[in-house]
Formats: structure tokens, sequence, C-alpha cells
């Protein structure tokens, strides 16, 4: 958004009212100044969390086909916006023949994601189709190439750092036989051996007599010879510290690319880390080769610290894209029932989140894996169950996008509403249910839901407990949390002395936990903000660092029988920001340039604000018992975000003073509690006729 309006008049016909300067600046408290803000041309996004279908590897077009139908007839039914991604190799055997390249050209068109998943399922090398001059120049390998084997594409690795290296130790090598005691080596992890006597990072193929002995390759699985070395030192590396070089991971996403082109399909934009003993990439290092010219958007990288996929995820190198993992639920699996599978997804969408699904064609039908027509069948029932609670189920590149890209709305209530249950979770200490995104009852002590008339809840619903020292509910990983200042706000009722304690943890990080102290000893329901804890804890500032946080809500003091909670709010504080505006009224102007001000005039003044009948009907409260120093008249300022009457977003009296500029009642400039934004300003006096800036101004 741009710079503040400066330096701007308007001129109103007969009697004249003169808008000549507006400059807008926030009340922020230091720490909240410090935070970036974000800001999108295309305004703000819910942040309205979903799901996506996620498969994994070539396989018979028709099984594609079969998944891709289910999708597509509640599309065309119901008008839905269903696709699922598809993460194939496209150098593989499968795309030899035209009609495999066709049916998944027609999977395109259908509008489901085909994604990167490399050319021949592995990341060390490819086989490619195209003639290997290609990657040669002056007859030496390209960036990123280290050499060829015929068609085989051998790809650069990086320098080897032995310093987080998992264990180091002494062998034999005799050929490629490596002897030594290998007992703790992980099979698929641990893959990689490094000799720095002789400089030379090896591939370890397999493990023999009780892994006292190894067979080694070298690093693109061909064979090697050592030749004879007693008693030498090795490090041990894994699959993610042997890196390739970010030229190579260049080669391998645009021989992709190339392929797609071959084929006359649209090039991916997403890259999926395939499985396999060979090297795994960092979000970083995908952002980094992909993330430029090659025009990749996302990716599911295998390190350590994936994405969490929430709404104001902590990305300070903007990688988090690139780490969109899956298997937050597994369609696929027998031991997932439907039912759990409505839980899992409700409830983190609740809190904000994207859950991405499971599956491989090959896998099904084998132990602990549902058939592939039990599959399909609960992919159609999800979908149906989706449809009807208006859950969306989008691609991986759309959920990147909507994710890491766009601008949620800061000032969007994220509390779970206590009304909103789309799962069918019960058991004896839930027998109705539990609100989407609220932990379960796991002891008769804890807080039931019920319903009372008049709860500040949608659907009168609240919580009510009965023992003291108890949680009333708990919220565990709620996403879509705000950096820096919070308003949180609850409702409570209960008996003398009663009180309860909101305690607000940080899961990610070490970051103290905050407890805060309410009452709940009103026999009405009565609202209560940070401001009025009981203890010294009077806000709460998000750290930059903060992605989800954990909110637990107890009862402390309870001698009445009962606290009931209801009414949770917590959104971005809505800031107070100032605005330094002038206006000059034409009754009152004179030729030095300001307006006069003397008792008489002051005498007619009344001490309340003058708007509240027609045609302003503004019922604010202001008044004084005396007035600030030169002052002319009352104003009603009026902010709007568009010029209609209709979109009033805010509305306040003040006093223009005799130089113009426009005061609240206790002599500081006009304010406003008002979401950042722009506006188009409008003032109001009693005997002229009003003014509107011509153009909206940034209230940030």
């Amino acid at each position: 958004m741009g710079e503040a309006l400066k330096n701007y008049k308007i001129i109103i016909f007969v009697w004249i009212l003169f808008l000549s300067t507006i400059s807008i600046y926030s009340q922020y408290s230091s720490s909240l100044k410090e935070s970036a803000l974000i800001t999108s041309s295309s305004g703000t996004s819910a942040k309205t969390g979903g799901i996506c279908f996620r498969t994994d590897d070539n396989i018979n077009s028709e099984y594609f086909y079969e998944l891709a139908e289910i999708f597509d007839n509640y599309n065309s039914l119901y008008n839905t916006d269903f696709h699922l991604s598809l993460a194939l190799n496209l150098g593989s055997s499968e795309f030899d023949t035209v009609t495999y390249q066709d049916s998944i050209i027609g999977l395109q068109q259908m509008g489901h994601e085909i994604m990167d998943h490399t050319p021949n399922h592995r990341t060390n090398y490819f086989t490619t189709k195209f003639d290997t001059n290609s990657y040669l120049s002056a007859g030496e390998p390209i960036d990123g190439v280290d050499h060829l084997v015929g068609e085989k594409v051998c790809l650069e690795f990086s320098a080897v750092d032995t310093l987080n290296s998992v264990r180091n130790g002494i062998c034999s090598i005799k050929g490629d036989s490596v002897t030594g005691s290998f007992s703790s080596f992980d099979y698929f992890d641990d893959i990689y051996l490094y000799f720095p006597s002789l400089d030379t990072l090896v591939f370890i193929n397999n493990f023999y007599e009780n892994k006292t002995l190894i067979i080694i390759e070298d690093l693109w699985e061909d064979e090697i010879n050592l030749g004879v070395h007693n008693d030498i030192k090795y490090f041990n590396l894994t699959r993610s510290q042997a890196n390739l070089t970010t030229e190579a991971i260049k080669v391998l996403g645009n021989e992709t690319i190339k392929l797609a082109n071959l084929y006359g399909m649209q090039a991916p934009t997403a890259w999926v880390q395939p499985g396999g003993r060979h090297p795994v990439f960092a979000k970083e290092e995908l952002k980094a080769a992909l993330g430029g010219d090659l025009n990749y958007v996302c990716g599911a990288s295998f390190e350590d610290e994936q994405s969490l996929k929430v709404f104001n995820e902590y990305d300070p190198n903007d990688d988090k894209k690139f780490g969109i993992q899956w298997e937050d639920f597994n369609e696929d699996f027998t031991s997932q029932s439907l039912d759990d599978l409505k839980t899992q997804i409700s409830n983190n969408i609740a809190k904000h989140k994207v859950r991405v699904g499971h599956n491989h064609f090959y896998t099904l039908g084998t132990t602990g894996f549902e058939t592939r027509a039990d599959y399909n069948e609960k992919v159609d029932s999800l979908l149906s169950w989706c449809r009807v609670n208006d859950i969306l189920v989008k691609t991986y590149s759309e959920w990147a996008n909507i994710l890491y890209n766009q601008t949620p709305d800061p000032y969007e209530d994220i509390f779970p509403p206590l009304n909103v249950n789309l799962d069918n979770f019960t058991d004896s200490l839930n027998t109705d249910g539990v609100p989407d995104g609220y932990y379960e009852r796991t002891h008769s002590s804890h807080g039931v839901l019920e319903t009372e008339v008049g709860a500040p809840s949608t659907g009168d619903y609240c919580f009510s407990i009965g023992s003291w020292n108890s949680r009333i509910f708990l919220i565990q990983e709620l996403g879509g949390i705000e950096k820096g200042e919070n308003e949180f706000k609850i409702w409570t009722k209960g008996g003398t002395n009663d009180e309860i304690e909101v305690i607000v943890s940080f899961p990610e990080n070490s970051i103290s936990s905050i407890t805060y102290e309410f009452p709940a000893d009103t026999p009405d329901w009565t609202e209560y903000d940070l401001s009025q804890s009981l203890n010294s804890n009077k806000d709460l500032i998000i750290d930059d660092s903060v992605s989800v946080i954990t909110i637990e809500v107890k009862s402390t003091s309870n001698f009445s029988g009962t606290i009931k909670v209801s009414g949770m709010y917590l959104a971005k504080k809505i800031p107070t920001i100032s605005a330094d505006i002038k206006i000059l009224l034409e009754g009152t102007y004179d030729t030095t340039g300001v307006m006069s001000s003397n008792d008489t005039l002051l005498s007619v003044i009344p001490t309340t604000q003058p708007f509240t009948g027609s045609p302003w009907s503004y019922s604010g409260d202001e008044s004084v018992s005396s007035f600030p120093n030169d002052i002319v008249d009352w104003v009603l300022v009026e902010l709007r975000s568009d010029t209609s009457s209709a979109s009033i977003s805010a509305r306040k009296a003040g006093f223009v003073k005799t130089d113009g500029s426009i005061i609240n009642t206790d002599g500081t400039e006009i304010s406003f509690e008002i979401e950042e934004g722009e506006y188009y300003v409008v003032i109001y006096h009693r005997n002229h006729l009003s003014a509107m800036s011509a153009s909206k101004v940034n209230f940030q």
C-alpha cells in the first residue's frame, strides 16, 4: 500500500470546508513496530485450511483415471474445485509410449497437478532421452554434471563436510570391500563413507556378515576398485549430508522440464523428493536451485524440519513452500478408518492448517493397505464429506500459494468456534463429541461442552466445570497466530471468588509460557480482555519465530460449584491509528491562514458532540467538561472502505482547532481503533458542506 496522503486539498462550493492535509501514523508499542508488515496488492485472504490428496510414482494410467474421475464427478455435479496431485517420474519407461503421455496430458487438462518426482526416481543420476552432447561444453561436462556413462548423466556432488558426520571409525579396504564394525549403521540413511586419506566419497551398496563387511560403489552406483588399504579412517554420512551442487539440482529439475516439453505437457511447478538410498535435499537447496529460472513454486523435501503448513508460519528464508511433506493422514492405511480421517482433518482445519494425504498405488492390496477398490471408495466418501462441509481440496501448488504467498486477514478471529464439529468422534468421556480443534476430555474432572441460552458463542455453546484446579479446555498447536500484539477475549460466569487461568505456551521453541488470570465470579455472562487480567500479564506479544501456540484454560479458585466459559476470541490487536488531518472552515477563516475563536463562539458550542440527529445519526458519547485550547467547533470524521455511505468503517467526533488540526476531546490528535488499510476520509460540520478525500488514505 502507498504512503499516507499529504498536502491534500478539497474545494467545495457555497459554504466551503477545506480538507488540507492528512498524515497517518499508528500508536503501536515499539515491539510491534519491529514486526514487519506483510502487504499485498490483492488484499487479504481468510485463514481457511483444507487438504491435499497426493499419489506418488508411475503406475497404470487407468488407476490414475479411476481416482481422477471421482474428483471430476464432484466438480461436474456440484461445481466443486477438487483436484489431486500426482508425483511422477517423466523419464521412466512408462512415458516411452504416446498413449501413456497422452493419458497424463489428459489428467492435466482435467485440472489435476503433475509434479516432478525426478526423471528416474532418484537424485544422484538420471538416464536421458536427449542427445548426450547437450550435457557437454567443449567436450567437458556442463556445470552440475560430473560425468556421463552412455546415456546415464551422473550429477555433481558438493565437497564433503565431515564436521557433522554421523560417526567415524577405522576400517580396511580391498577393492570394493570394506571391513570393520558397522553394527550401528542404518541401512536406509547411513549410506555414504568418506575416506579422507583417499579424498574419496563412496556409496554403501549393502552390508554383509553381521555388518562387518560392506560392498561399496561409486556415488552413481557403478563398480569401484579402491585398491588395498589397511586401518584407514572413515567418516559416515547420511543421505542428507552428501549433497549435490546447486547446479546439479538445476540439471535434475531441467531434465523433467525438457521431458514435459517433449511430451507436450505443462511443465511441473512442484518438486517431490523420491524415497530411496540417494541424496535428499533440504528446502533451502530446492529453493536455490529450482525456485528461480526453472519456475518451481513449491516442493517436498525430506529434511527433519518440515513445514508446518499453517497460516502465518515462521518463514525467515522464504523456503517453507519447499518443505511441504505428506502423510498427515493416510487414507490408504486400513488402520485409519473413514471416521479417523474425518477427526484428523477437521481438527487440523479448525486450527488453520493444511493436511496432505498419502498413496502409492503399488502398495494397495498389500498387508496394512486398502485394496484399490476400497481406497477409491474411501476417497469418494471423504470428498463427499468435504463437499457437504465446504472443506477445500487443492493441489500442492495451490496450497503453497495460499499459505506462503498470500496475505491472511490479520483481524480474523482464529479461535476455533464451539458450534463446529464435523467428525463423528465420541467416547465415554465425550458422549456429545468434541468441537473441532479442541482436545478431547481425558478425565472426568475436565470441562464439559454444553448449551445454555444466552451463552456468547454461536449456538449458545459453552464449557462448564465443577472441579477445582482442572482443565476446562485445551487447544494444541493452534495456527494462524499473528506476530506482534494480539487481543484475546473470553466470557465467564460463576460464583463469588471464582477465577480461571488462561495459559498460552509455545511448543516450537523455548519461549516461556504466559499465564493470565480472569474473574469468573458473576452470575451473568461477563466479557474480559487481556487488560483485565488479574495478574501482571496484560498483553500477548507473539514473537516472529512463533508459528503455533497452545492454549489451556483451567479453573483455579472455584467455590460456587460451577464455572462456565464461552465466546473466546483471538486476533491481531486492532491498533489505535492517529491522523494528522487539517481542515479550514470558511465561516471562521481569516486572511492569516487560520480560523478565529473567541469566548462568544465558545459559548454556543455544546459540551457534548452535536451529531446525534439527522443527517448524521451518530451515537458516540464524546463530551467534555471544559474545552481544549484554541478550538473552533465540533466536527465528525468518518472513514469509509469505498465512497458509498454504506461502507463506513469508523466514525468519531472531535474538535477542529484554529490552525485547522482535528483533535480528540482530550486534546490529542484524532485517532481511531481500526484495522490497517486504506480508507476514504469524510469530514462533517454542522454548518458547512461535507468533504471527502478524492482517493483513499493509507492508515497504517
